[in-house]
């Protein structure tokens, strides 16, 4: 039995991790034919949930639109010019980072990529706008669930954090090192969209992951 916080495998008696105290009674839950697509011998895949994207869609367009609001309605807020500007900067630079999370979801839904692919070469995560793709199993160092902003987030400890950083675009790269300095890491898988348990999903990456190594 795999740890669903630390990703350490456990005696399956155990009631709590001998690692980090977890307690272990959640990880027992599976993964239902209707939550994970195209699971079969040679790879998991999570597919994008339609009206998941729809909604992301939605909210992006609505904290665009009131951004442009206050930046073209001509309402002054404060009576300090220098206040009134600071304000519209920020919702300038509102406008442009959520108009670039819409097109992110707008594409994603067109190209209709899926989420997530686990198979013998590694992890492949297109689930959030800093997402890298590929990553192979020699690249990564442990696989765990933690809590970000009241959700929770399928983390991914990459060995060389670096090389990753590196070949990332300049917003993706900004995103990952923010994940960074709250204490995540620089790759975190969202199922938010899905449907899909983190926990359950964690648990076939893990028992899949340790399939591969036994096969070798």
């Amino acid at each position: 039995m795999y740890c669903n916080k630390c990703g350490k495998e456990n005696n399956d008696s155990n009631n709590y991790c001998n690692y980090c105290g977890e307690e272990l009674k959640g990880n027992a839950n599976q993964v239902n034919s209707n939550s994970i697509n195209n699971m079969g011998k040679d790879k998991l895949t999570i597919r994008q949930n339609s009206n998941g994207n729809t909604l992301y869609i939605i909210g992006t367009l609505i904290f665009i639109l009131i951004g442009l609001w206050i930046l073209l309605s001509g309402e002054e807020l404060f009576t300090s010019n220098l206040l009134n500007f600071i304000f519209k900067l920020i919702s300038l630079i509102g406008v442009i980072f959520f108009g670039y999370f819409m097109i992110f979801f707008i594409k994603r839904s067109q190209e209709n990529t899926d989420l997530v692919i686990v198979d013998k070469n590694g992890i492949t995560d297109n689930s959030t706008v800093s997402s890298i793709g590929f990553i192979p199993w020699k690249d990564i160092d442990n696989i765990y669930i933690n809590s970000m902003l009241s959700n929770k987030f399928i983390l991914v400890k990459l060995k060389n954090e670096e090389k990753y950083l590196n070949k990332a675009s300049f917003i993706k790269q900004k995103l990952m090192l923010a994940n960074k300095k709250m204490g995540y890491e620089i790759i975190a898988i969202t199922l938010n969209s899905t449907g899909i348990q983190p926990e359950s999903f964690l648990q076939e990456i893990l028992e899949y992951r340790k399939s591969l190594e036994i096969k070798q």
